[in-house]
């Protein structure tokens, strides 16, 4: 993962790619999101999973880059029969965009315009693999200069993605109209498991500054709130810390530290409990 911290943690996935130990086939709790719920940039003990690992079993479906259609088909593709009793879905302010970004993706539409659409991806899961390796291998292994390093930060980040796209105005109605749909697919499952289901309002060090910014995105909420799903509000839970931005590295626009990490934890045990 990206050093933010001093180092770069490493971790070894699990078959599927994910961030844990094994692929957990009865987990108690499943996250979704994107980087802060994969853990960017902490070891795998100290992020969320992590700590909720030593009170329930987990299946963190977290990955650097995703945004809300990616977490919907990700679930869809490695979750959808896992009865957990808690699923905890993870939104930051970027979401939106992605979600721009990822409705360009032919494959990825598929998932909003076909009922159903699955690609049963755990069980072409080597086929899967050799195709990824063929696209790093073409990525990155013409060149072994400084461009390398350049050009993964720059996929990381999904700069080339951002700088492509051209996202629509960020009020217009259908994308929250999209994203609504998603989430209630998601909720409406979850609870045909006989599970609980959870969103997360993640908030940026911006939220924090001396005055007080903190951007809610109120159709977000408006969703949230009209649909009676359970929510979250990690701004909430950060600003009773004395200097909040040090939950973030260096109090830099980054992700969150071990600390931010474990309050999020133990404010996941406290709801459930």
């Amino acid at each position: 993962l990206p050093n933010e911290e001093g180092f770069y943690p490493i971790y070894q996935s699990d078959k599927y790619g994910f961030n844990n130990q094994s692929f957990e086939t009865n987990p108690d709790i499943i996250l979704i999101g994107d980087s802060f719920v994969e853990g960017c940039c902490v070891e795998s003990s100290k992020n969320i999973a992590g700590n909720l690992l030593r009170n329930y079993k987990v299946l963190n479906l977290g990955k650097i880059g995703n945004g809300p259609l990616v977490e919907y088909a990700t679930y869809i593709e490695y979750a959808k029969d896992i009865e957990a009793k808690y699923v905890f879905w993870f939104f930051f302010d970027n979401d939106i965009q992605d979600l721009y970004r990822e409705l360009n993706s032919e494959i990825l539409s598929k998932y909003v315009n076909i009922d159903n659409y699955y690609q049963n991806l755990k069980q072409v899961n080597n086929i899967k693999d050799i195709e990824l390796n063929k696209f790093y291998y073409k990525k990155f292994n013409k060149t072994r200069s400084s461009n390398y390093i350049n050009s993964f930060e720059r996929l990381i980040k999904l700069t080339s993605s951002r700088e492509k796209f051209k996202f629509g105005p960020k009020n217009e109605p259908k994308i929250y109209d999209i994203f609504e749909d998603l989430i209630l697919k998601v909720k409406n499952n979850v609870e045909k498991n006989k599970g609980e289901f959870y969103f997360v309002y993640l908030p940026s060090i911006h939220w924090f500054n001396n005055f007080n910014w903190k951007s809610y995105d109120k159709d977000i909420l408006n969703i949230i709130q009209k649909n009676n799903i359970k929510y979250i509000d990690v701004y909430d839970i950060f600003k009773k810390n004395k200097n909040p931005k040090k939950l973030f590295p260096f109090q830099l626009d980054r992700h969150y530290t071990s600390e931010g990490y474990k309050i999020i934890a133990d404010s996941i045990l406290i709801e459930i409990r």
